[in-house]
Formats: structure tokens, sequence, C-alpha cells
């Protein structure tokens, strides 16, 4: 009996698995965000001009009694009004993908 896994089913909804790596008994899962823009939070400007880009080491659900991390790249945008204070933001994901400056997934919270 064949089966057929897809990866991109253990990462949360939102985001577009990279690669999967294994390290020891770990899995590696590097990922970043589906979306094309983010919004400023200070202002809500919409921004698709990035700035830089970073790791965030998450952990997530165990898989097959193996831990599972998440790398998910992190963008940093430059936010286009120009009477805004806040002129560099890193983006955010939705709290039931990952809450601001968490190291868990919101599913793994629960």
């Amino acid at each position: 009996m064949s089966f057929r896994f897809k990866i991109a089913r253990l990462v949360p909804q939102g985001l577009i698995v990279e690669r999967v790596v294994e390290e020891g008994d770990d899995l590696v899962v590097t990922a970043h965000a589906r979306a094309s823009a983010a919004a400023c939070p200070l202002c809500g400007q919409d921004s698709r001009r990035i700035h830089s880009r970073y790791f965030r080491q998450v952990a997530d659900l165990p898989c097959a009694d193996r831990k599972v991390r998440l790398h998910i790249v992190t963008r940093r945008f430059v936010c286009a009004a120009p009477l805004c204070l806040r002129r560099v933001f890193a983006e955010r994901f939705e709290k039931d993908i990952l809450a601001s400056r968490s190291r868990r997934t919101a599913r793994l919270e629960y």
C-alpha cells in the first residue's frame, strides 16, 4: 500500500513550504508567508516594498514522534505612508498561525 504524504499539510495554513531537512531526530521546515504584502501595524497602509528578511525559529506540533521546528522567513517592509512614524516593520502573521513575538505556533499553544 502506497501513501502520498504532503509535508505542506504539516505547517499552518497561510505558510508555503520551501524545504524540509532532517536534523537528527528533528524535522526542520523552512516556510514563508503566502501573502505578497503586509499592513503597517501603526498606520494600516499596505506595503509591498521589502526592506530585508530574517528567520524566526518556531516550535510546532510533533510529527511521528519527531520534533518539528519551523524556520519562518519573515520579511521587513518599508511603510509606504509618507507621514507614518514607522519606516520599517516586520510582517505579522494571523493569530491562528503565529502570535506576535511567539516562539510556538498557535496550534501548539492549545
